[in-house]
């Protein structure tokens, strides 16, 4: 019998686990365990427990309709049927977690498409958040791949919230370095149909090795590029968008050798920072750019209104 801590809870929990801890996870098959629901004296400390603090509600998942006893310190998530492969974890402490890509399926239905597209991008960021860094996040390894996601989508199938979920890994490329290079991702890549730009997938985090004038001008042996698109044909060159985040571009001038250094190596480099990517009009303008640079005309060749991707950005920016 065990208590299974699910959702933002079960979340909160990943996000607060050192490298070690999070490496300790192993998989527990779902047919091995009797979940069942805290008792009123659990359900007091579950909350503490999660949270570090009183009055928040703990996440639990419970399989049947009578478990789903009214609580002041409980949001209880209801799941009909049998849970698929890879679903849940164990924690070295003993704690019975659901695995993130199980809690898209499980959560799906109260997730707009742009929540469900930021929660992939995170699973699969080379940085993971955390309460104790400065800037809410620190590099770290992927938590998993497109290709497990991928795969566990496919062994789940048929369930429902699979569709959404499977829809938004199409704009949800792996590897981002923040948050903000997430948001930008989305603005640029969402389709049209959800009032993105609809530009084709980019590489995040796309390694560089300078030319001997390019790097003499940086004074770097290699460089990565945010996001990168390559050129679809000879007419065209290679396109990049690099996003200033405050903590690692303090100095203009560096940023401005950067891009000058990349123009070198054929690569058309867009400089963004807040202002530009909370603006509509901006956010068009460096989309079209990058377009025009690559050789990719929109579908239809007609771009989002600014009306309609500013709905969208400030969905992304929320």
């Amino acid at each position: 019998m065990a208590v299974c801590i699910c959702g933002d809870s079960a979340r909160h929990l990943i996000e607060g686990m050192e490298p070690k801890d999070l490496e300790a996870l192993r998989p527990v098959d779902a047919s091995d365990v009797v979940l069942e629901a805290p008792t009123w004296q659990e359900a007091r400390e579950l909350s503490l427990n999660v949270w570090g603090e009183r009055g928040l509600h703990a996440d639990v998942l419970v399989l049947k309709e009578a478990h789903r006893r009214t609580s002041q310190e409980l949001d209880y998530h209801l799941w009909r049927g049998d849970i698929p492969p890879r679903s849940l974890m164990l924690t070295a402490s003993g704690t019975l977690l659901t695995t993130p890509w199980f809690d898209l399926i499980l959560c799906s239905s109260g997730l707009s498409t742009v929540e469900l597209s930021k929660r992939i991008m995170g699973m699969t960021a080379v940085f993971r958040m955390t309460r104790t860094a400065k800037e809410g996040f620190v590099e770290s390894k992927p938590f998993t791949t497109t290709e497990e996601l991928s795969d566990y989508l496919t062994s789940a199938k048929g369930l429902q919230g699979i569709a959404r979920v499977r829809e938004a890994l199409e704009w949800s490329p792996p590897r981002a370095r923040s948050p903000r290079e997430i948001d930008a991702t989305l603005a640029l890549v969402m389709p049209r149909r959800r009032n993105g730009c609809g530009l084709p997938l980019p590489e995040l985090n796309h390694r560089v090795d300078p030319s001997i004038a390019a790097r003499k001008m940086m004074g770097k042996e290699e460089v990565f590029v945010d996001l990168f698109w390559r050129h679809r044909d000879d007419a065209h060159i290679d396109a990049g968008v690099e996003y200033l985040g405050k903590e690692h571009h303090t100095n203009l001038g560096e940023d401005l050798t950067r891009a000058n250094a990349l123009s070198l190596e054929g690569i058309d480099l867009q400089l963004m920072a807040d202002e530009q990517l909370k603006s509509a009009g901006q956010i068009l303008m460096i989309a079209k750019r990058v377009a025009r640079a690559i050789g990719f005309k929109p579908y239809g060749n007609k771009w989002p209104s600014e009306e309609d991707l500013q709905g969208l950005i400030d969905q992304i920016l929320k």
